[in-house]
């Protein structure tokens, strides 16, 4: 039996080690088409997790703030609910009465003979005219212009209705960026401690069996404890940098986290 066990235990050794190959393949391929590179059969090269800071700063109000004035889509539809205001203001100002003021000042020559004494006798004389009017419309009814001016109030409205909604999307999405990143950083550190407190039994179950106390059975579960504790803490350490990726992109500042730029 106990050599049944062990050679099961070996067979699902090799089974984990097959996944894990497999899994890492699967992870470079996806590597190599992001970067642009599709050369699948060559090597990809080291790779490391992007540098971030020790402890960084993470505050809802700040990235909520870049949230709004980063966001294209908020912008825009701000731009648009300027424009509705103009119509309404437009609209609104229709349904006034209008007066218009003009005038007119005329000359008039006596001569009829040439054209040119007829313009003499124009400039030098007194025959000259004026007028003066004053014209106030008042729409009869203003059907027309009060459904317009509702009919632009209601687009003004509509628009404002979808400010709103966005701005309550971004402070959702905003607030669940802002946990994922807290909650990822305290794991990472739990996950650190976890992989110490790891790496302290296995030194202590290794010098247990050096000194005849111990089994080299303890010793391996030992082992795969640390192996898995410090498999937890890099997927703790890559959950947090996803996380401050996607609070980056909420904020619209990925370019500058991560130092990307575009020539002109």
């Amino acid at each position: 039996m106990d050599v049944l066990q062990s050679d099961v235990g070996v067979a699902n050794a090799r089974r984990n080690l097959l996944l894990a190959r497999q899994s890492v393949t699967d992870r470079e391929d996806d590597l190599l088409e992001l970067i642009g590179r599709f050369e699948f059969d060559s090597s990809l090269g080291p790779v490391r997790l992007p540098d971030t800071p020790a402890d960084p700063e993470i505050s809802f109000e700040h990235s909520y703030r870049l949230a709004l004035a980063n966001s294209p889509d908020y912008a825009a539809r701000r731009v648009v609910a300027e424009q509705l205001q103009l119509d309404v203001e437009v609209a609104k100002n229709n349904r006034l009465p209008s007066v218009d003021l003009g005038a007119a000042v005329g000359l008039n020559g006596d001569r009829r003979d040439t054209a040119g004494g007829a313009f003499r006798s124009a400039s030098s004389g007194d025959a000259y005219n004026w007028q003066v009017d004053l014209t106030v419309s008042i729409p009869w009814g203003l059907r027309a212009e009060r459904a317009r001016y509702r009919q632009a109030l209601n687009n003004l409205n509509r628009q404002e209705t979808f400010i709103q909604q966005l701005d309550q999307t971004l402070l959702l999405q905003v607030r669940s960026a802002v946990r994922a990143a807290e909650t990822n950083r305290e794991t990472v550190a739990v996950s650190a401690l976890a992989t110490r407190l790891s790496e302290q039994q296995f030194e202590t179950e290794k010098a247990r069996y050096e000194a005849g106390l111990s089994t080299y059975r303890f010793v391996e579960d030992s082992r795969r404890d640390l192996d898995t504790a410090r498999v937890n803490e890099l997927l703790a350490k890559v959950n947090f940098r996803i996380a401050l990726a996607e609070l980056s992109r909420l904020e619209g500042t990925s370019l500058d986290r991560y130092q990307v730029t575009f020539e002109d």
